[in-house]
């Protein structure tokens, strides 16, 4: 038992002598519990709102005012027409767009009902049927006070009739939770294949020499870079093709938009994580302290990427750390091109949060590399 104690010991000191491993063992964890705490949740709330008044009437601002100041809903904007909301939607920039008939508030006076239109972002089923039950209960609560100010006509035992909800779901008709799924688990398989394995293998090249055997070669640092990162690029690359014909093929989810567009963002999304991974080699001292730093960071980047959760049910300081997560703005191409058959003028933004992410952490990582060869 004393051997046992002493070897215990052991272990302790030499885990304890890199102090790295402080950060990873006790500080990494702490940060994920008081983050992800806070933005982890099954609450849905802050649905980017699109109302389109048709009518212009006191009835249909009257509606509009109980969507807008209802804490369900973020009104994005305000349209006359229904193109310029279906847009919103397209760039991921509303959830659902509730569309005012012309002569709602005649209709509603003279027959007692109307209908009302809503054009709900089917990509994320459980947010859109939700969406829909939140507009439910608006339209059920204000319908009373509509008839107390005159706006809709009773019948002849003096109860109001209805506005009827005609819900269309744009992107995913049947809210199957497949569609919403799949094109974010091939955008995290890209991911962690391209990071962990970039990280991992460069430094088991340390641990075993053969790194330095590379430095007194006639290559340069960078072509030692581009040799080390192309053959996972290349495999992140093959990854993403065999996602892509596996959610054809197995679950019928076929790209809607444009395949040359979906690979130009991805070469660009891999230089963030080819990066990624040659950053954390050159932090870390084993494989292990590699695996861990390339584990804790995506731990992070999934869940605040909106896979599980969507942003906007985070905390405000949530969403806005959220802005720096790469993997936030391929998630919304990968579903993009997928789901909606997004145009690549449709995700310049993303686009061009994707380059400068990989353009500063490959900037970074080489330095920082080429610093640990010399």
């Amino acid at each position: 038992m004393q051997r046992i104690i002493h070897l215990i010991k052991k272990e302790f000191r030499q885990i304890f002598r890199e102090k790295s491993n402080l950060g990873i063992i006790f500080l990494m964890p702490f940060i994920q519990l008081l983050i992800l705490g806070f933005a982890i949740t099954n609450d849905v709330k802050n649905l980017g709102l699109v109302i389109v008044d048709k009518d212009h009437t006191l009835a249909s601002r009257y509606i509009s005012s109980a969507f807008a100041t209802t804490s369900y809903f973020k009104l994005e904007s305000l349209e006359f027409h229904e193109p310029a909301a279906i847009k919103l939607l397209d760039k991921g920039l509303a959830n659902i767009a509730v569309v005012i008939p012309q002569d709602l508030q005649k209709d509603l006076q003279n027959k007692g009902s109307s209908q009302l239109q809503l054009i709900i972002d089917g990509v994320d089923g459980n947010s859109a049927g939700i969406a829909l039950g939140y507009t439910s209960s608006i339209i059920s609560k204000i319908q009373p006070e509509l008839s107390l100010q005159g706006f809709m006509k009773k019948t002849a035992t003096g109860k109001p009739l209805q506005i009827v909800l005609e819900p269309r779901y744009f992107y995913n008709n049947n809210l199957e939770s497949t569609s919403n799924i799949v094109p974010g688990i091939i955008a995290m398989l890209v991911t962690m294949i391209t990071l962990f394995l970039t990280s991992i293998n460069i430094v088991k090249e340390k641990e075993t020499g053969t790194l330095e055997q590379l430095m007194v070669t006639p290559l340069k640092p960078h072509e030692i870079i581009i040799g080390k990162i192309m053959p996972f690029a290349i495999l992140g690359f093959i990854l993403l093709n065999v996602g892509i014909l596996a959610a054809g093929l197995v679950f019928g989810i076929w790209i809607k938009g444009n395949m040359f567009t979906l690979y130009f963002l991805s070469i660009i999304f891999m230089f963030t994580t080819l990066g990624l991974g040659i950053l954390f080699s050159t932090l870390a001292s084993t494989q292990q302290q590699a695996m861990l730093m390339a584990w804790f960071f995506s731990i992070f980047s999934i869940l605040l990427s909106g896979f599980f959760v969507p942003i906007e049910n985070m905390p405000d300081i949530i969403q806005f750390a959220t802005l720096f997560n790469p993997l936030r703005y391929y998630l919304q191409v990968i579903r993009g091109i997928f789901l909606k058959g997004s145009s690549f003028s449709i995700l310049l933004p993303e686009f061009f949060a994707l380059l400068a992410f990989g353009v500063a952490i490959i900037t970074l990582a080489s330095v920082r590399f080429q610093k640990r060869l010399k």
